[in-house]
């Protein structure tokens, strides 16, 4: 069974390979992520970092999305309407100019570079009637190839009800700063 997932992630990652790398340049954002075999468009990203400069480490956090509307509060990013979501809150990393190309681990105890202690999906959520499919995750990782704005991320994750999500997201991130 297990042998079962990781051929299915690792055949999605290599779909999505050859699907990017086909055919004409295009520069927006684009990927997806697969929960019990239905796919969910991502279209944008959004990358803030929470710790202010100097530090020794610095906290971000990722969203990749599709749907809702990024409606900036008083300099917060938050939500409004219908959509999909995957996010990542509390990414260590030690660079304060964006997170650093590799591998980041599911560890909600730990605060070391290279792991990240939240995360969500959010899959047909409506922000005003608060419905929809709102998983928490239990496990996973994240790889990321970073070029200045621009991200490729890959995650296989593990929610707490036990399903496994898997997706990409490649493209220019919005950039919110403390």
């Amino acid at each position: 069974m297990a042998f079962g997932r990781l051929l299915s992630v690792v055949c999605f990652v290599l779909m999505l390979v050859a699907i990017t790398g086909c055919g004409k340049s295009d520069d927006r954002p684009s990927g997806a992520f697969v929960c019990e075999e239905v796919q969910y468009p991502l279209t944008k990203g959004i990358l803030a970092r929470i710790t202010s400069p100097p530090a020794q480490t610095y906290r971000y956090d990722l969203t990749v999305y599709s749907g809702f509307v990024n409606a900036p509060l008083s300099g917060v990013y938050t939500f409004v309407g219908k959509g999909c979501l995957v996010s990542f809150s509390n990414i260590i990393c030690e660079h304060s100019d964006g997170l650093s190309t590799g591998k980041y681990t599911f560890d909600p105890t730990e605060k070391t570079p290279g792991t990240f202690s939240i995360g969500e999906v959010l899959i047909d959520w409506d922000i005003d009637t608060q419905t929809g499919q709102h998983l928490f995750i239990k496990e996973g990782s994240i790889s990321l190839i970073a070029n200045a704005k621009t991200y490729a991320v890959v995650f296989s994750l593990t929610c707490e009800d036990g399903r496994v999500i898997y997706g990409s997201f490649k493209g220019e991130l919005s950039y919110e700063h403390s």
